[in-house]
């Protein structure tokens, strides 16, 4: 397996939480230009963002999601999130936050995403 531009953290490999997918540097970018109100990305390796700080920044990121629906970033949030996730629906205000859980819930399972992943 190759990871040619994810900034993958060994013993870290899947998305801890929604944090992970959709505030990955290259979206915050996109949410930034589309006048979201932080373009700084979450704390990083070696440190870890807090659940609160996470929390914070997607409550903020989420209104200007419908603004970059078009980019190839959110092109990309949208196949990770059906493919890995079997997610299909639009993120809002209103459900962010049980994506979040479903995504947190199998951050720890080491064999059952890949197997999902790879069939």
């Amino acid at each position: 397996m190759f990871d040619v531009h994810t900034h993958l953290v060994g013993g870290h490999l899947g998305a801890r939480g929604l944090h992970d997918i959709l505030l990955y540097h290259m979206v915050i970018s996109d949410l930034y230009a589309a006048g979201a109100p932080s373009g700084e990305r979450l704390t990083q390796f070696p440190g870890l963002p807090t659940p609160e700080e996470a929390h914070q920044r997607l409550a903020e990121a989420i209104p200007y999601l419908r603004l970059i629906q078009n980019t190839s970033c959110a092109w990309g949030v949208r196949l990770i999130l059906r493919d890995l996730y079997d997610w299909n629906d639009p993120i809002t205000p209103d459900n962010w936050r049980r994506l979040d859980g479903m995504i947190r819930e199998r951050a720890d399972d080491r064999a059952g995403g890949i197997r999902s992943w790879i069939g």
